[in-house]
Order: structure tokens, then sequence, then C-alpha cells
């Protein structure tokens, strides 16, 4: 294929066609923005069957109301809530399903095989999972598909207490449930429950070590570990694997590396904090951001955000970077081969990137830099007034109504962001047409076509489109 690169994005070291698509702006669940396809989050040969063929799903029918289109990530299915005479319910794949006083969270399993949602029957809610009703209660919080999609979970909440239900069989009920998740690998479920004034964690049905108070519990990815933090009579207690190793005035933002083999935490007292990893301190600073820990990829490093006489500095492996008037942890990235680095930090009240420890231009707002696949290239977003415009390896591209981006291909070759114009969603460049909303936009694993779902009057389509 040949390269095509714009003129604002030519240099020494561009090889990427740097092209813009387009998608809705749209008012969504935050269930269905978990399942959006995001930079790094998933990747196109992660999604088993995935659909790379442009297929009509679902027509909407002219006399309805609908809203929270979702697709499925394979590409593959299509639903939507829909809403005539007083009424909602579920429309999956074309076909309505039983008509409740209100629909909502209507969600897809990660392998689109599965389709759960939220219906209320007067003041009752119950969950519909694959088209069965469940069991009715006063409330339902945080349905969940684990990873593996084998899983389905949710609390239920009812005057006397709260419980979670999973796959169907309801667990023990405690006074109230704060929160429920599973494993990244998808086979264990934990939560955070309250009895009689105390706190604890109920990990794969067992009730842990009662507390005042729990949080910031976290498993490792590999889902075999976890941590939490505990509160004993004005205490921090860090908690691994069931057994405390700490206790200290403050304890914060316990964090695994991405091979689940170290734990790095905030721990001391105010004014007096360090960062912890396996155990040993780093230096003492004023504060430290308890927002982010990062470590790199091959998890061999640890980045955060400190502060010392009044300035903000990264601490990568010890070493201090620069002072700023402020960094925001939320921002740090690493590269996928783990060796450079990008955060946002900003002076003089201007936002600027700093990357490989060079200062980019400044400007109103930036937001966090992405790096490519293959470590070589670095995009970021800024803002100046109403308008935003995406910065490739230091060359800004025109100023738009950018909705969503940006993210690359899987050979680091392209890169999309999606913006509006005149009230229609455009993909420019690479494919021709105006949606009404787009969702899901991902690339095929050999970076070929891009595959997304669009909203074209009431049609509902899944369409894939050859680069050109």
């Amino acid at each position: 294929m040949e390269k095509i690169i714009p003129s604002w994005a030519k240099s020494a070291n561009s090889i990427i066609d740097l092209r813009i698509l387009s998608v809705s702006l749209i008012i969504i669940s935050v269930i269905s923005i978990l399942t959006m396809i995001k930079s790094g989050e998933i990747r196109p040969a992660e999604i088993p069957g995935l659909n790379s063929s442009t297929t009509l799903l679902a027509v909407i029918p002219k006399n309805i109301g609908y809203s929270d289109v979702i697709f499925s990530l394979d590409g593959n299915r299509v639903a939507y809530i829909g809403s005539e005479n007083g009424g909602k319910f579920a429309v999956i794949d074309g076909r309505p399903e039983k008509k409740y006083d209100d629909v909502q969270n209507i969600f897809f399993s990660p392998d689109g095989r599965r389709i759960a949602y939220t219906a209320r029957k007067g003041d009752r809610s119950l969950i519909l999972l694959d088209g069965d009703e469940g069991p009715e209660f006063s409330g339902i919080r945080i349905p969940a598909f684990s990873s593996n999609s084998e899983n389905f979970a949710y609390i239920a909440d009812e005057s006397d207490g709260s419980s979670v239900i999973l796959n169907g069989r309801e667990r023990k009920k405690y006074g109230s449930i704060s929160w429920m998740r599973f494993s990244p690998d998808g086979k264990r479920l934990a939560y955070l429950a309250h009895d009689d004034n105390k706190s604890f964690i109920v990990l794969d049905g067992a009730r842990n070590r009662e507390f005042d108070y729990v949080s910031e519990f976290t498993f490792s990815p590999d889902g075999k570990r976890y941590a939490y933090v505990a509160d004993n009579d004005g205490k921090n207690l860090l908690i691994r694997d069931g057994q405390q190793i700490s206790a200290q005035e403050i304890i914060k933002s316990p964090t695994f590396s991405p091979d689940s083999s170290k734990l790095a935490y905030i721990a001391g007292r105010k004014n007096e904090l360090s960062v912890f990893l396996d155990g040993k301190s780093g230096n003492k600073y004023e504060n430290v951001d308890p927002r982010q820990l990062v470590f790199s990829p091959d998890s061999s490093s640890l980045a955060y955000a400190a502060k010392a006489d009044g300035k903000y500095f990264i601490v990568t492996d010890g070493e201090e970077g620069p002072p700023y008037e402020s960094l925001d942890a939320r921002h740090i990235s690493f590269s996928p081969d783990s060796s450079r680095t990008a955060y946002l930090a900003h002076t003089a009240g201007r936002a600027t990137i700093v990357i490989d420890g060079r200062e980019t231009g400044l400007n109103r707002t930036a937001w966090r830099p992405i790096f490519s696949p293959d470590s070589k290239h670095l995009t970021y977003l800024i803002s100046n007034d109403e308008k935003s415009s995406i910065v490739l390896d230091g060359n800004a591209g025109p100023e738009l109504n950018i909705v969503w981006g940006p993210i690359f291909s899987p050979d680091s070759r392209k890169l999309i962001y999606w913006h509006k114009i005149g009230g229609k969603f455009r993909l420019n460049d690479y494919v021709d047409g105006e949606y009404d909303g787009i969702w899901a936009t991902v690339f095929t694993p050999d970076s070929g076509k891009i595959l997304y779902g669009a909203l074209i009057g009431r049609e509902l389509w899944w369409l894939a489109e050859e680069i050109r």
C-alpha cells in the first residue's frame, strides 16, 4: 500500500499515514464505555470471531424511540433500548423483547455471545440474562460479565441488606455491599461488604478479616494475587494475599506490576510520604500523587508524581525529573517496549508534554500521550479555545471538533481520531460517508481495514472499510 503522509505530519522521522476518522458523541452508560475498544486496551487479534465484512445488523422502526445503542466487540451483534407508549424494551439483533416500566444498562459479554440488561416492574428491579428473567429485588447494581464471559454477577439490594448474585445463585446477605469486581482473568470475584459497623472483603465466597474500613482493593493482572488498604483504630494497614505487610499512618494506591510479581504503594505520614516497592522505601516527599503509580510494560521500571519544596516532578526508578507547577500522574505513559516515557506537566499556567525528558510547546490544555505499538511514534491531543488538534511526532494537525481518540493501527503506520462536522460524523480520507453515529472503531489485525458500528438514518450497520 502506498503511504500518503499529511503535510502537517511530514517530518524526517514520520512514516505514518495519518487520516481523520469520525465517531458520534453519544450519551451511553458506563458499561457501554467500558466495552468500547480503546487504544492499548483490546487488540483486534484478541477479539474472537471479529466480523470483517460489512453487515446490516438492524433497522430501528420509525414508530419507536430508541437510546443506548451498543455493538458487540466482535461486530456481529447490536442492541438498543426501545420506547413506545410509556414502556421500554430491549431490542437485540433487531428483535424486540418484553416491555417493562423501564430498561437500563444493556450490554454484551466480551465475546459477544451473551447479553444482559436491568428492567423495572413498578418498584422492583430484575436482570434479564440471555432473555431469561431473574428474581426481583428492590434495587440492582453493578451487573457485570467476567472477562472470559463465563461468569455473570450483580449486587441485589433489599431493605434488610444486600447480596451478590453469581451465575443465578444468591450469596450470603450482608448489611450492605459497596462494590463488586471480577479478577482480570475472570476466574475470581471480590466484593466489599459491611456488617455491624465493620467492613471486610468477600473473596471467592469466603469472608476475610474485619476492619473499621476497607478501600483500594486491587487484583494482580494474572488474577492470582490481591491487595487492599484497611483501617483499624486510625491506622492504615496494607493487606496482601490475606496477610498484613505494613501498618502506617497513611497507606495509599497499592499497585501490582504487569507481570504480577511486584507490589508498589504510597505510605508514611502527612508531608512525609514515600513510595514502597516490595517493601523497600524510596525518598520522602511532601506528597505523592495517589491517582497512579505507573509500571513500565516489562515491569522493570516504576514512575510516579511527587511534590517537594512546593514543586512537582516525576520520579522514575528513584531519579527525579525537572520541577513544574503541577503534574497529573494519570498522564504518565511508558512506550510498549518500556524504553521511552512521556507525561503531562504544567508551567506558567500552560500545559506541556514532556517526552523522554524534553518539553514540547505550551498549550492551554493537553491530554495523555500515547505511544504507537512499535514505540517509535507519539501522539497526544492539545486544545486551544474551543478546538482541538492531534499532535503526531511533534507536528500539530488541523483544529477540529475532536470527540474521541487517537488510536494507532496495529502496524503503527496509521492513526485515527474522530471528529464532528456540521452535526454529522464523518470518516474523512480513508473512507467516504457521513453518519449519525459511530461506535467501537477498531483495525483488523493486519491494519488493512477499519471496522466500526454506524447509524445511518435508522439503520445500524457494522462497516468494514478497506483502507485506500
